[in-house]
Parts: C-alpha cells; structure tokens; sequence
C-alpha cells in the first residue's frame, strides 16, 4: 500500500543520532542528494557511499534556517578553529579561551567603538522617511534621459547586486522545494494516493476541457479513435451535446456508435464492487483505499490509463481552480496501469502515452521529471523512423495510419522545441534530420480507417477544426528554433541573408504575417481554445528575437523600443490568463514573466527614448501585475519566490535612479552623474552618493508607494551593497578583456590594452571594423566596454536565475 511506503520512505529520510566517544548524542543529517532520490543514505562522513561513488557534493538542510550546510559542517567549523588557532600562535597571539570573556566587551555584551569610528547608520524604524515628491509638471506625464547616462549605474550591476542579496530567500526557497514536508501542502506525486473513477458526467466534463484546450495544441489523440478504445469500454456511449472540440462540426457517430450495455461497462462494475466493500468495511476504511482493492479485468487497463492521465491534464489546464491533489491523484491512478501501454504491440499506442505524461509533468511536478520522459519519447519516435519520410514505401502505411505516425511526430517536435527554445537546452532532433510532412487539418471526424482517399494531408475541406491551432503552434515552434539557433548557439546565417540584421528583418516579417493568419475566432478552431496563447508566443518569440542573446550584445533605438513592447505583451498575456483562471504551464508562466519583467525594467532603463514616450503611472502598473501574476504562481513553482523578490528589488531600484535627475535638479541643480568618479576605467560610484543617500538629500521611497511590494525594500542596503560590489566585479569584467587600469597617459583604446597580446582587439565584438574600434576615444572605448560586459551578464542571469529551480523541480527528477 501506498501509506507503508511513505512510512519507509519517512523512515529513510529522518535524521539519525549517533553517539560520540563521550556518550554525547550528535544529529547526523541524511544527505540532500539521497533524500532527493529517495534512497536510503548510509550517512558516512565527509561523504556518503553514494556521493563519494558518484564524485557528487554531500550536502544537508538546517532545519532551522533552510539553508545548504555541509553534513559535516560541526567537524569542519572544529577544524577550521584549529587551524586559525594555530596561525594565531604563530603570530605570537594566544587565543582567547571559552572560559575568558572577550575584552573589548560591555556587561551588555555589546561591541565598544570609538567615537572616531565612522558606522553607516540605518534609518530607524521610528524615524521618518522622506518621501518621494514627484513635481507637478511630470507626475502622470513621460520621463526623459536614460538613467544609465544619469548615474553611471548598468543594469547590469543593479541585477547582479539584486540576486545576490537574494541568497537567502534562494536557499529557502531551495530547501522546500527538495522538503515538501517543510512547505505542509506540497507533496510529490508519487506520494499521493490514487482516487476514485469520477462520474460519467465528470469524465466528460474533463474531455471536453481536454480536448479544447490541450488537444487542440498537440493533437495527440484522434477523437472518434479515443472514444472508442478508452470512453466507451470503462463509460459506455458518449452523452448528447458533448462537445469534444467539435463545436461547430458533429462527431462522426458511425464510428462512435457504442453497442456496450450501460450495465455491462467497466465503470457500472466498479460501482457495485466498491460500494459492497465498503459495507463490509463498515465505514473504517476510505474509499480511496477501498478502491485500490478492486482490480480491473486486462480488457480495460489501457483505457484507464489513459482516461485517468486525460482527466489529470484537464485538471491542471486551469490548475489554479483546482486543488494540485486532485490532477496529482488522477495521475497516480493512471501509472498503476501504464506497464500494460508501455508494452502493447502498437507503438504509436506506446507513443501517445508517453507524450501525454510528458504534457502532465510540464504543468506540475512530476516524477519522473519531464526530461526524461520526453527524452523516452523522441528516442521511440525515433526508432519509429517518425520523423524521417524518405525510405517509406509507398504503401507500407494505410492513410490513417500515415497521418497518426506525422501528427505524433510533430507533437514531439513542437514539446521538444518548447522546453529547449524556454531552458536554452539542444534539440532532440535538429532540423536537418527532418522530412516529414505537417499532418491534415481535416476535422477527426473525416479522418477514418478504411478510407478511400489516398492522402489526407492532401485533402481539403470548408469544415472548421482544431487542428488550426496546433498548425498554427508548430509554425511558431519552428520560427523560435531557427532563433534559437543563430542568436544563442551561432549557428550559420542561411547564405541569402548578408548580414545578421537582413535575417532578423526576415524573421520579424515572417512572426507578423504568423500573427495574422492564427486562427482568432471559434467557429475556425472550432473549440473555444483560448487565442491569448497566440499572443503570448507572438510577444515571447518577438522578445527572443531582440532581447538578451549571444549575438544581441548592442541594442539600437527600435530594438529597445521592440523590448518594451514584447516585454509588456507578455505581462498583459499573463494578466489577462490569470483573470480567467487559465494558466497551466507555471513554470514557463515564471520563466517569461520573469525574462519579461526585467527586459521591461531595462529598455526603460537603458533608452531616453522609450523613457519619455512612458508615464510614471504605466511603469508603476505594469510592474504591479507583474509582481502580482508571480506571487499567484508560489504555490505550484517554487522559481517564482526568488524571481519576484528580485524583481521587486529592481523595480523599485530602477524606479528610484529613473527620478533622480529631476529630483537632484529640484534639490541640489546638479545630478548624479556630477558624482561619479573613473577607477581602473569602470565607473563607480562616489562616497558622495552614499552621503547624499543616506543624509536624506535623495528623497527614499516608503513601502506605501509600493503596495503591492511582499516585503518592504530596503533601497539603502542595496545601494551599499552595490557599492561595495561594484569595484570587484567591473573591473573583473574589464581584466576578462586584457585592459589594463586606466591612466593619464591613455589616449586611446589602444593605450589601455595589455601592449603584450598581438592582437588586442580580437577579445573584443564591437561592429565595425578594428580600424574604427581604434579611432574611439578612451571615454567611449570604457563605455563600450561595459555595454557589452552588462549585456553579456544580463543574458546569463536572466535566463540563469528561474531555469534552476524550474529544471530540478519539473525537469531533473529521475524515474
């Protein structure tokens, strides 16, 4: 039973004590990587058998902080006391004893300081901060001047000083997600029990979710086939005015016509069983447990996997109407028969259940996680030759037959791309190994076995279907591909684009004509599937295409302003599913959010020219409902947390330096940039600033100003933190290019470089030719410099930050 493992399991994973040589008991922790695994840990210092084998770090999880200790750490701090005691006599310092009391010391334990010791002072709590005053003439009006060019600050430097203030809430977050204990609802789902066969009418309830929403993208079950195999032999006939994404079409009731008796369906068999059960058990016993009692005849087993796996996808399609037990349940259930789908004599059988537990394991957290499924997946298509139609025979297929093995294909393909166009990973299949076919958008119900037509992909017909939407799905995917692979894997230019701006022009112009010819009415979808997902691929592939990659180091004027505007689409996208209660990919849902929100923050940040064509009041909404979609999705992804305090931080940062000018100006008649002072030719920022900071000259923002903030934003601990980080870390970035400091005597770029490389300019990727990188001045050459060391940054961490959690909790975990 399914409660006697989670007993073991708990057994497994609970911390252990041991007794020392003094008869001192000491906790030993059971390591991460065995708990995630669900293994039994041996609990061997300094590391366990199975990270010692597998060359893995041994880690735990204080239960007090959540934080990621070594498992050891009490022997190590022990060791590491020695040693410094050591270095302490060396220097002739005798260390001070546990039972000595540290000079230096109050009798309130407090630290005594000089009065000449300078301490940055903290605002107290009780002390009144100045607020914000934006001046009459410009609230709820455009804001010009790129902040960059005001304070010297790169977007850069505020999101690296924003995640890593963030170590703490990552290491919480962290320790939850491979906890679920700690987080008291959430549960994996392969500890959670199975549930009851619904009703007849919830069943199809969940079809018709399913086929709308879900099938119409990835069209990986043909209707009338479906209700045949799986709905009839558990249900019996489908009921009247069932719409399965047939809408305005009927579906084809000659081949749907069930001859099964009501009384003789599997589902009226269970009823009787269960409820006798349960009159013997007299009530002690649920009727979850008494249904894994009953076992069903092999004649059903298929169809229970899959009507289960069908009813734990519709539930999670609006996963935030549903409690995340109730798909997980249904999940369970379909996995105590999918030996007997994994083993039947019709691969595309195989197939087809393989991609839809690779549809359920995207929407929520799985086990296995979805790489590995999926990876099953494209390796059986593979074996199956889908993907490759040259070496067929003509006749080796029947016509129905044909159009399955290609619609299956192009499910692969289009759950292949997504995952490796969001997560930046390799393609399972690449391009150049496919010649299939796009299958037929003819309606399922014209779709038959023993048909006359020779080719249906062929075939034509003024009938609406689903089949529209994922057509117009696989499109997209292939767009997001040929993206993926020029700008963030370098792949060759095609040979009739000259240069990378013609193929990008292409690509633009083809992205719009695809978001004309998307179905955008139901009566052509014939389904009520929601078209906002068209729009949202529109903005997130628009947003690939310009925002942060490896070729996309400088950005002109229109790119910044196709930033904004694709960044705010996806925001719109995601607030208007949100209202409707309609997000099911929530790990894609905070991917983009956060990708989004933060190449929003950046084109205002970064552009004078978008700056005053946008209002004070727009930056101040958009962000809300940014923040506001990610703290919805905590609950089912464990990246939004760390995601929405990091762009809570940097909205409020960015927002703050965005008024600066004009506040200085109102203040002081000068700006921040007055204030900036050149070290090792990477700009930072002067005491001056922090002065001004913190004596209250540069007004702060109250948390009422940002309302819908989680947690209160401590602007000055950020500013300080950014300071003291921004030496280090810039002039990294400037010696990672052989520049030397920056002196008097630099006249030019090439006065700066290292005089012992034989080619200086190779390290760097300004457009131009060398000749015209030489001519720069050493100002602009610094500042070129440090454009291209943010963009490159930026793109790591912005596709880094989310991808971690999300790929250990819906992506990495094993079979």
């Amino acid at each position: 039973m399914s409660r006697k493992r989670r007993t073991e399991m708990n057994e497994n994973n609970s911390s252990e004590h041991s007794a020392g040589p003094l008869g001192v008991t000491r906790t030993i922790v059971t390591c991460k990587r065995c708990r995630i695994k669900k293994t039994k840990c041996d609990q061997k210092f300094p590391k366990c058998g199975r990270c010692a084998r597998f060359g893995a770090e041994c880690i735990g999880v204080d239960p007090a902080t959540g934080r990621n200790i070594p498992r050891s750490y009490i022997v190590y701090l022990e060791e590491r006391v020695k040693v410094l005691e050591t270095q302490l006599r060396s220097a002739g310092i005798e260390p001070t004893t546990i039972n000595q009391e540290p000079s230096g010391l109050n009798e309130n334990d407090q630290p005594l300081t000089s009065s000449n010791d300078k301490q940055p002072q903290c605002n107290s709590t009780n002390e009144e901060v100045p607020k914000l005053q934006i001046p009459t003439s410009t609230a709820g009006t455009a804001v010009n001047g790129s902040i960059k060019e005001t304070t010297g600050i790169s977007f850069g430097s505020l999101m690296r000083t924003a995640v890593s203030l963030q170590s703490d809430t990552k290491e919480t977050a962290h320790s939850i997600a491979m906890n679920p204990c700690a987080s008291g609802s959430k549960r994996r789902d392969s500890e959670v029990d199975p549930t009851l066969l619904p009703t007849k009418e919830d069943a199809e309830r969940f079809l018709e979710i399913y086929f709308a929403q879900s099938n119409s993208q990835l069209p990986i079950l043909h209707r009338e086939q479906f209700v045949i195999r799986y709905f009839e032999p558990v249900y019996g006939s489908l009921s009247p005015n069932v719409n399965l994404a047939s809408k305005y079409t009927s579906i084809n009731q000659k081949v749907v016509d069930s001859r099964i008796p009501p009384t003789q369906t599997w589902y009226s068999e269970y009823k009787k069983q269960l409820q006798t059960k349960l009159k013997e058990t007299s009530g002690e016993i649920s009727p979850e447990e008494v249904a894994e009692t009953i076992q069903p005849p092999q004649r059903v087993r298929k169809a229970l996997y899959f009507l289960n796996i069908v009813f734990a996808i519709a539930s999670s399609v609006h996963l935030l109407q549903y409690k995340s037990e109730t798909s997980a349940k249904f999940k369970t259930s379909a996995l105590f028969h999918i030996d007997h789908v994994y083993g039947s004599s019709d691969r595309l059988e195989s197939l087809q259940g393989l991609l839809l537990l690779t549809i359920y394991s995207l929407m929520r957290p799985a086990t296995p996680g979805v790489w590995y499924v999926l990876g099953s997946a494209l390796r059986l298509s593979s074996e199956l030759g889908l993907h490759n139609e040259n070496y067929l025979k003509n006749d080796e297929f029947d016509v129905f037959t044909m159009d399955m093995r290609r619609r299956l294909f192009w499910c692969v393909y289009s759950l292949d791309r997504q995952i490796c166009f969001y997560l930046g990973r390799p393609f399972g299949i690449p391009e150049s190994s496919i010649s299939t076919e796009l299958f037929s958008e003819l309606d399922d119900a014209l779709i038959v076995q023993e048909s006359s037509v020779e080719e249906y992909s062929k075939s034509a017909s003024g009938l609406s279907s689903y089949k529209s939407v994922s057509l117009a799905i696989i499109q997209v995917r292939k767009l997001q591909a040929e993206i993926q692979e020029i700008l963030y894997y370098k792949a060759e230019l095609p040979r009739k684009f000259p240069t990378l701006q013609e193929w990008k022009d292409d690509v633009h112009t083809r992205l719009e004509n695809w978001k004309k010819i998307v179905p955008k009415t139901q009566r052509r979808m014939n389904c009520d599937f929601k078209v906002v997902f068209f729009t949202l691929n529109y903005h997130h592939t628009m947003l690939a295409l310009y925002g942060f990659s490896m070729l996309n180091s400088k950005f002109a004027v229109n790119d910044y302003f196709q930033i904004f505007k694709s960044s705010r689409g996806i925001i719109e996208c995601y607030k208007e599913l949100l209202d409707s209660r309609t997000i099911n990919y929530t790990w894609a849902g905070v991917h983009n959010l956060f990708m989004g929100g933060v190449s929003f923050l950046y084109a205002l940040y970064h552009s004078s020219e978008v700056c005053s064509k946008t209002s004070l009041e727009e930056i101040q909404q958009i962000s809300q409902d940014c923040a506001h979609i990610l703290n919805s999705l905590r609950a089912s992804c464990d990246a939004a947390l760390p995601c929405l305090k990091i762009f809570e931080i940097l909205t409020a940062a960015a927002i703050r330096l965005r008024f600066t000018k004009h506040i200085m100006k109102m203040q002081q008649g000068t700006s921040v940039l007055d204030e900036l002072k050149i070290w090792e030719g990477a700009p930072r920022i002067s005491n001056t600033f922090y002065d001004r900071l913190n004596s209250g000259l540069i007004p702060q923002f109250q948390s009422s100003q940002f309302e819908w903030f989680t947690d209160e934003i401590d602007l000055n601990r950020f500013f300080q933190h950014l300071y003291e980080a921004s030496s280090s870390s810039l002039s990294s970035n400037f010696a990672s290019q052989n520049l030397e400091p920056k002196t008097e005597n630099c006249a030019t770029p090439i006065d700066c470089l290292n005089k012992k490389d034989s080619s200086p300019v190779a390290f760097l990727s300004f457009p131009g030719t060398p000749e015209d990188v030489l001519a720069l001045d050493s100002e602009t050459f610094y500042t070129e410099c440090q454009d291209q060391a943010d963009s490159g940054a930026m793109y790591k961490m912005i596709s880094q930050v989310p991808s971690e959690f999300i790929w250990e909790q819906f992506f990495a975990t094993p079979p």
